[in-house]
């Protein structure tokens, strides 16, 4: 299911492209899913305490912060360098949303795209509002850092950005992908450009090299053409662009150096639907990996892909030249709600996939995960591990009793493999483990029952290592999460809580929409775009012996 801030945009690219309709619901699709893998194992599903299966390791909270103004924020990407600066993107829409001195080509005054640097205690060293005229269009959906500490952004730009000389794509006509490089102290780009002829590059993720990785966008509707000498090597040269979500979309893969030139491009889509790419992510063997929806029924599939049969979502791995199709495989649900959100896809150390969305019970579970029965609610989290050839490894729900409905937004993978999802939930039986900072939904029973998750899992899915509820008496969600090098975990979001849990804060009281919180919202969907304050927190593990504070 879209949430708040994905129906939102979509009504907004809709109107943008002029479009009259959009697909009211999904196409049904023709084929019967396999069984579930596994069913049979019980496993320790739904509890609300760690089971036999549920391993407690202690995180102490470092530092917690908010980070907004009096008007809306949405906190959306984070990562953090060798040094442990920590570094935040999204959208500012409050004009005294926190700024640093110093101008920025494409500075917005009031609001727009927002990345900014926290130090490791989480002091803010500076930050940036970009956009253009059109700065409802300005949204920043990734960020990364360089080995020179330069910082590298992706979303949408609307038309009139100023692009630097000598971009590759330096103008456009309605609001469009975007990805640029800043110096390190946020002083100037060193590049930046439109990308593709999409409304958004979704999520973008960078390699060994510091090369970058962008989804790419098709909409037939669009006025942009793309130089053919970029698809010269593809794997798919050209869009199939079928059906009529979107107009005529289909999604691809663009490869840019770090010095803001294109490498390759290719498009990947089936020839009877709709297909777009949410997800992103590449391993250190430099082939990317798509995680994305799709309505057709004839994406391509290869051997040893684990669900053949078409699905609502779809996976597939490119060759480092982007010339080959490596796997490609739907995820096996047919029916229900599952969505690929931004930033749904992790690649381990050798070479394995991770992806999570939003799914109901359908999902693929296999024998020895941690969770083998749903949760409750309408959806739970699902969890999958992929070989590096498409094989199903592992998978497991993560979820309780409430909605998981806006769905984990990010999952990343440590040097050991383990894996970090970040979400939200209105569930009062999360699975949580000892140890946990927060042992219960805060909101729970009230107007603004959701609350943010975080959540460790072994590399082979079967053990919980470590969760936890994040918030307050309003709504969370937990919309970016990253590892630190020696086991920190970073968690950021957005808030409507004025008791969110501060510690040692940059920003210790709500600055957001004063007007939010008058009133319920159903508790159908928890807090999105046009309210609430972002929030940054860093927890550190706690040696074996150590006291634990919470």
């Amino acid at each position: 299911m879209i949430g708040v801030e994905e129906e939102r945009t979509v009504t907004d690219e809709m109107c943008r492209f002029g479009l009259t309709k959009m697909a009211t619901r999904l196409a049904t699709m023709c084929a019967a899913f396999v069984a579930l893998w596994g069913a049979a194992s019980q496993g320790a599903a739904g509890q609300s305490a760690p089971g036999p299966q549920a391993t407690a390791r202690s995180h102490e909270l470092a530092f917690s912060t908010y980070l907004g103004g009096s008007g809306g924020e949405l906190l959306r990407d984070m990562t953090v360098d060798a040094q442990g600066n920590i570094y935040v993107a999204g959208i500012a829409g409050s004009a005294d949303f926190p700024r640093t001195p110093g101008v920025l080509p494409g500075e917005s005054k009031v609001g727009g795209g927002m990345v900014a640097k926290l130090s490791p205690a989480g002091r803010l060293i500076w930050s940036r509002v970009v956009g253009s005229a059109a700065r409802e269009s300005s949204y920043l959906y990734s960020v990364k850092v360089d080995g020179a500490g330069c910082v590298l952004v992706a979303g949408r730009m609307g038309p009139g950005f100023p692009t630097t000389p000598g971009a590759f794509q330096p103008t456009a006509s309605h609001p469009c992908g975007f990805v640029g490089k800043l110096k390190p102290d946020a002083s100037g780009w060193v590049w930046a450009t439109y990308v593709g002829t999409g409304y958004a590059v979704r999520d973008m993720t960078m390699d060994d090299k510091g090369d970058v990785y962008g989804v790419l966008d098709y909409f037939a509707e669009s006025r942009e053409t793309l130089p053919a000498e970029w698809f010269a090597n593809a794997y798919q040269k050209t869009p199939h662009g079928g059906g009529d979500h979107f107009g005529k979309s289909d999604v691809g893969v663009i490869k840019i150096s770090n010095e803001g030139k294109v490498i390759w491009a290719t498009w990947i889509g089936g020839s009877n639907g709709n297909d777009w790419v949410a997800s992103l992510g590449v391993g250190a063997d430099r082939c990317p990996v798509i995680f994305g929806n799709t309505f057709s029924k004839d994406m391509p599939t290869t051997p040893e892909a684990f669900c053949k049969t078409p699905g609502k979502s779809w996976v597939g791995k490119f060759s480092a030249d982007g010339s080959k199709l490596i796997f490609g495989t739907y995820t096996g649900v047919a029916t229900g709600t599952p969505f690929a959100r931004t930033h749904n896809v992790a690649v381990d150390s050798r070479g394995n996939t991770f992806i999570t969305a939003c799914t109901d019970r359908t999902w693929a579970v296999t024998a020895g995960a941690f969770q083998t029965k749903f949760g409750g609610g309408p959806e739970d989290f699902g969890v999958m591990k992929l070989s590096p050839t498409g094989a199903l490894l592992a998978a497991t729900f993560l979820g309780g009793n409430g909605h998981e409905i806006n769905g984990p937004d990010q999952i990343a993978v440590d040097a050991q493999g383990n894996v970090m999802v970040a979400g939200s939930s209105s569930s009062t039986d999360f699975p949580v483990t000892a140890g946990a900072f927060q042992a219960r939904n805060a909101g729970a029973g009230g107007k603004y029952p959701y609350d943010g998750i975080v959540s460790i899992l072994s590399n082979d899915l079967s053990t919980l290592l470590y969760s936890s509820y994040i918030g307050g008496n309003g709504d969370e969600m937990a919309r970016a999460c990253c590892f630190g090098a020696d086991g920190t975990l970073y968690v950021g979001g957005v808030t409507t809580s004025r008791d969110f849990p501060t510690k040692d804060a940059y920003q210790g009281a709500y600055g957001g929409d004063p007007g939010f919180g008058s009133a319920p919202n159903g508790g159908k969907f928890p807090v999105g775009w046009g309210n609430g304050d972002c929030w940054v927190a860093k927890f550190t593990p706690v040696r074996a012996g150590a006291p634990t504070a919470h």
